[in-house]
This record gives C-alpha cells, sequence and structure tokens, in this order.
C-alpha cells in the first residue's frame, strides 16, 4: 500500500522539484501512502527541504543527495515524477522506460519526445493535473501496464545505442555540409 515516487537529477530550478514538492503536498488529500525521494544535489536543496517544511510534507520528502546508484533508484520507483521545464532527450525518461517504470512527467518538447505518448504529461504548475496523473498512474493497473508495455517496446527499439550514434553522427554530417 505504500508507494515510492520521485527522481533523479540537478537540484536546481529548470529541474522544478519545487512543483514535485506541491503535488506531494495536495496528494496527502489522498488515501495514497506515498513518499517522495529526489537523488540528486544542487543549488535548490535548501529551498526544496524549506517549501516541503512549509507544506507539511518533510516527512514525506527525501533528499537523498548526489547518488552513484541512480539505476537502482530508478528501479526501486513505483513512479518516475520527472517535473524539469527545460530539457534536451531525457536519458532519465528513457532509462524508465527500457526499466518498465511509469512516468508522469512535465509537458517539455524534449521530455515528452522521449516518451513518445507512453507515459502521463502534464502541464508545469497544474498540480490537480498532476495529483490525478500520479493516482491514474499508481492505481489503475490496466492503463499503466498498457503505457508500461508501450515505452519498453518503444525505447527498445529507438533508444538503441546504434541508433543514437547513428542519429548523432547523421546531424553532425548535416551541420558539416552546409
Amino acid at each position: 500500500g505504500r508507494f515510492l515516487v520521485g527522481g533523479v537529477g540537478k537540484l536546481s530550478v529548470k529541474k522544478n522539484w519545487a512543483f514535485l514538492v506541491r503535488v506531494a503536498a495536495r496528494m496527502m488529500a489522498t488515501n495514497l501512502d506515498i513518499h517522495w525521494l529526489i537523488a540528486g544535489d544542487g543549488d535548490e536543496r535548501e529551498a526544496i527541504r524549506v517549501l516541503a517544511r512549509e507544506l507539511g510534507v518533510e516527512d514525506r520528502i527525501h533528499l537523498l543527495g548526489f547518488r552513484g546508484d541512480a539505476l537502482r533508484i530508478l528501479k526501486s520507483l513505483d513512479l518516475l515524477f520527472f517535473p524539469s521545464i527545460v530539457e534536451g532527450a531525457s536519458v532519465t525518461v528513457r532509462e524508465c522506460m527500457v526499466l518498465g517504470t511509469p512516468v508522469v512527467a512535465v509537458d517539455a518538447a524534449g521530455t515528452m519526445e522521449s516518451l513518445a505518448g507512453h507515459g502521463w504529461g502534464i502541464a508545469d504548475g497544474d498540480i490537480e493535473g498532476a495529483a490525478t496523473s500520479v493516482a491514474e498512474a499508481l492505481t489503475n493497473q490496466p492503463l499503466r501496464y498498457e503505457r508500461v508495455s508501450g515505452a519498453r517496446r518503444y525505447a527498445v527499439e529507438h533508444y538503441t545505442y546504434d541508433r543514437t550514434v547513428a542519429g548523432t553522427l547523421g546531424v553532425y554530417q548535416k551541420v558539416l555540409a552546409q
């Protein structure tokens, strides 16, 4: 009955961890027993801690600091909550897709491109919408299975090393040809 939701990344403004804290506070009104973790370090650590205390969720938010075992942490999550508002191609999202960890993510261009419709996209700042998506991702087993299975298939097909290297080299070749 207890869920582990969170993410991995630098504690910076663009990673938007304050949004995770606000969603965690909103989720306290549900009957879901959720603990939220963030593995990473950065300038926003104290601001996140203060916000969690102000919103009454400091006992539910676990700031793990920098960790060398990020992949193990991602595997242990019931759900990746990815609030970043600026992303290129999100490696964390892609890793979770391969691992079978469902993803709720802010609708940022690089993130949504990586997720390719196989998760839950939310608007930055939409706490109600995010809370609804988190609850659905944790409790609607048929939908969860459908999205996780689709994500894994998509990631295995599209995010191989060979394909990534070929795509990167293709971009360089186009730039150099100009």
